[in-house]
């Protein structure tokens, strides 16, 4: 999975961290390096870095409760000494947001490298499976986001939730969506929300496992990054997340488990094996939903029609979750 060319810093980013956060960081050198990342989603993110190779990631929030969420995440992180990058700078104050419209929250930049599927071997998967690992090993008896637990029963205030936030964003973006694929859908979740005893304890979960935001670092860790959509939830998207990106068939697929559940509570893994199918298709419901979204976006730039031959990665995204919904129905789960 080759990396993207980054995008052009915009003008109120360069000017705002030459400015005002290069002499916060005491950056060494006259000329820092500014960029946009090659790896992971575009959004409001810089990396600077001076003279000396001394790196941090900057990132802007438009609102102070999404700057408090990264920066809880980072504290509890740290606090389990769970491998994640640490905090170089906060600017969260209601003074910071009237002054300048945005927060910052800045990491160190650690050394290391995006890997895709092809770059995976036995060593790195079982160090993948080592990081999520020590991440779903932290529990909590509530479901929700650190600092807030969220009380009632997870699969339908909060997965069935998940569910139909994705399928509205499919409904706006899909040109080719139907009714009835919402449907078929929520039908198969709340089949499988039936038989769902509460599963283990909540664990630790990252939410947005991708290339672009696990790293392959030079100490032989592996960080997960941008750690804002932390919380406490069911673990088995991270985990089916993390098949679909870094696992290149069924054998990668069995060895990527197998070191995973070599270092989990058994009732992960026992949950894992039992809600495959739910999990995989929310992965995939949720790369349906980003890519058609993403796709539109393409389009309307380029003012040109959205191209809906099969090759494209929504389409794709969406026959996984078919697949997924019938080796579903295949399994006909039960207690």
């Amino acid at each position: 999975m080759p990396p993207r060319e980054p995008e052009p810093i915009p003008d109120w980013m360069r000017r705002y961290l030459e400015e005002y956060l290069v002499s916060r960081l005491a950056l060494v050198g006259p000329s820092p390096r500014i960029e946009r990342p090659r790896w992971g989603v575009m959004s409001e993110l810089a990396i600077l870095e001076d003279g000396q190779g001394i790196g941090h990631v900057v990132r802007f929030v438009r609102s102070k409760a999404a700057g408090d969420r990264l920066h809880r995440a980072h504290e509890l992180a740290h606090a389990h000494h769970l491998p994640a990058p640490a905090i170089t700078l906060v600017e969260l104050s209601p003074a910071h947001f009237r002054a300048h419209g945005f927060g910052v929250v800045a990491e160190r930049r650690l050394p290391g490298r995006h890997l895709g599927p092809e770059e995976m071997d036995e060593t790195r998967r079982a160090a993948l499976a080592q990081t999520l690992a020590a991440w779903h090993r932290l529990e909590r008896a509530r479901w929700g986001p650190p600092g807030r637990p969220a009380w009632g029963s997870f699969v339908r205030r909060g997965l069935v939730g998940k569910l139909k936030n994705r399928l509205e964003g499919i409904a706006r973006h899909d040109p080719e969506y139907q009714r009835v694929w919402s449907k078929r859908v929520l039908t198969f979740a709340k089949l499988y929300a039936q038989v769902w005893d509460g599963g283990p304890p909540y664990a630790l979960t990252h939410d947005k496992i991708n290339p672009g935001n696990v790293l392959f670092g030079e100490d032989g860790e592996v960080y997960l990054l941008d750690i804002g959509s932390t919380q406490f939830g069911a673990p088995g998207k991270d985990l089916a997340a993390a098949l679909d990106y870094f696992a290149r068939g069924e054998a990668d697929e069995a060895d990527l488990k197998a070191a995973y559940f070599a270092r989990v509570d058994p009732r992960l893994a026992d949950h894992f094996v039992r809600f495959e199918p739910l999990y995989r298709l929310w992965h995939h419901l949720s790369r349906w939903a980003a890519r058609a979204r993403s796709q539109v976006r393409k389009a309307a730039r380029a003012g040109r029609a959205i191209p809906l031959d099969r090759g494209h990665s929504y389409t794709r995204e969406r026959e996984a979750v078919w697949r997924w919904i019938e080796r579903g129905l295949e399994r006909s789960p039960r207690r």
